[in-house]
C-alpha cells in the first residue's frame, strides 16, 4: 500500500545537469582541476561540498572540506543568477496522479532550498507536504536519514512509500531507508542503476506506470479530479 510519493530534484524532477556542469567550470576556473561529468552523476544526490571534493579526488587533488564548501557556495550561486534548467514536462501529470489517489508528496534532495526555488514552478514547489534539502541533515545521500527524515515528517512509514531517484546514491539512500526505489534512466544508463527495485527509461514510462503504483491503495481512497495545468 504506497501513501507517498518521494521525489529526488536533479534528474527527476528538473533537468538541471547541464545547467551544473557549466556552473562548476565558472566555479573551477582558477584551481588546477576540471569537473568531471561521469563524477557529478555517479555522485549526485549527495551534497554540492562532497561532489566537489570527488571531483578533486578524480583529478588526483585532495581538498579541505571548507574548500569545497567554498567552491560549491560559488557554483550556487552561478546556477541561480543563470539558470536555464527547466522541469521535465510529465512531471506536473505524475503529481497530478499521485495527488488524485490521496498520496503525499514529498521531496528529498542533497541540493539547496535557493536552489529549489530558482527553478520549480510556484505551483509545484507548493504541491509538496515535506522537503528535505542539503541543510537539514547531518549525513546525505547516500545514508538513509534524508528519506527517514521525509517520512517522519509526511507522517508515513517506509513501506507505505515510493522513490523515485536516477544515480547510485540516492538509490542506496532508499533502500538503505527500507523504501521502494523507481529509477529513471535520465543522467546514467540501466548497469549504473541496478539496485533500484524497477527501472524505467524516462518520465514518459514512469507515467504510463503510475496508476498502477498506486492500485492497491484501499477503496476508501477515493480518487479526486484534478487539473495537472494547476501545477504548471
Amino acid at each position: 500500500m504506497s501513501r507517498a510519493l518521494l521525489f529526488d530534484f536533479d534528474g527527476v524532477l528538473a533537468e538541471t545537469l547541464p545547467h551544473h556542469l557549466r556552473a562548476w567550470k565558472q566555479a573551477f576556473r582558477s584551481e588546477p582541476f576540471d569537473p568531471h561529468e561521469m563524477t557529478i552523476k555517479m555522485n549526485e544526490g549527495s551534497k554540492a561540498f562532497q561532489i566537489c571534493m570527488a571531483m578533486a579526488k578524480y583529478s588526483g587533488f585532495e581538498i579541505p572540506e571548507g574548500k569545497a564548501k567554498e567552491l560549491a557556495h560559488r557554483k550556487n550561486e552561478i546556477f541561480r543568477a543563470s539558470n536555464r534548467a527547466k522541469v521535465y514536462p510529465e512531471i506536473p501529470k505524475i503529481i497530478a496522479v499521485a495527488k488524485q489517489y490521496d498520496a503525499k508528496i514529498g521531496l528529498v534532495t542533497g541540493t539547496s532550498l535557493e536552489n529549489l526555488q530558482v527553478v520549480l514552478p510556484v505551483g509545484i514547489y507548493n504541491s509538496f507536504d515535506a522537503i528535505i534539502t542539503d541543510k537539514d541533515t547531518a549525513r546525505g545521500k547516500p545514508f538513509p536519514d534524508p528519506y527517514l527524515m521525509a517520512t517522519e515528517k509526511l507522517d508515513v512509514s517506509p513501506g507505505q512509500c515510493i522513490v523515485i531517484e536516477n544515480a547510485p546514491m540516492g538509490i542506496d539512500s532508499a533502500k538503505a531507508a527500507g523504501i521502494f526505489c523507481i529509477a529513471l534512466m535520465t543522467t546514467l544508463s540501466r548497469e549504473h542503476l541496478q539496485k533500484a527495485d524497477v527501472i524505467y527509461r524516462n518520465h514518459g514510462e514512469l507515467l504510463e506506470n503510475i496508476i498502477g503504483l498506486f492500485k492497491e491503495l484501499p477503496e476508501r481512497m477515493n480518487k479526486k479530479t484534478l487539473d495537472y495545468s494547476d501545477l504548471v
